[in-house]
């Protein structure tokens, strides 16, 4: 995933659906800490990737998800050796992708399907109410990690108290 949180976030929400939908068990991926578009061509000159926990909370939100799908947070290098060596490889680059095509990768034997890309809205949802439900769902499952809720718990508060004392 690339970009800013946001997008990065689209991308996990499209991969994590696309997983639902194949009954595949999901290795979270690492981040960009510093995503952020650069220039009037794509680049990420500060890119420094970090784990899946330094911004969600891996085993809260394999909980909340409830294994739709399931989420591996932990030793994702094995989990991806353990999916090659099952069936074969499935690449995908670019952009809007119907649910017919993932399926039809995993119909066709693949067993490991890899996002190597940058676009969000790469499982095209649009018309599809299903597929809508499935979104917020999993949206709804992301639980941030540790850090982050504490800071932005000292942030809310310190706005509220300033908020209070300009009346």
């Amino acid at each position: 995933a690339c970009g800013g949180l946001t997008n990065q976030r689209l991308v996990l929400l499209d991969g994590l659906m696309i997983a639902a939908l194949l009954n595949f068990t999901a290795v979270a991926p690492q981040l960009n800490a510093n995503g952020m578009a650069a220039g009037a061509t794509y680049a990420e000159p500060l890119k420094k990737l970090v784990d899946f926990g330094t911004f969600f909370d891996g085993p809260a939100t394999a909980r909340a998800l409830r294994g739709v799908p399931e989420l591996l947070t932990d030793d994702r290098g094995a989990a991806v050796e353990w999916a090659e060596a099952k069936g074969s490889k499935a690449v995908v680059h670019g952009g809007r992708r119907p649910p017919s095509f993932f399926t039809n990768l995993a119909a066709e034997g693949a067993r490991h399907i890899s996002i190597e890309s940058c676009t969000f809205n790469l499982l095209d949802k649009r018309g599809d109410a299903s597929l809508e439900q499935l979104f917020w769902r999993i949206d709804a499952a992301l639980v941030p990690a540790p850090a982050i809720t504490d800071a932005a718990s000292r942030v809310i508060a310190a706005l509220r108290a300033d908020s209070l004392a300009r009346g």
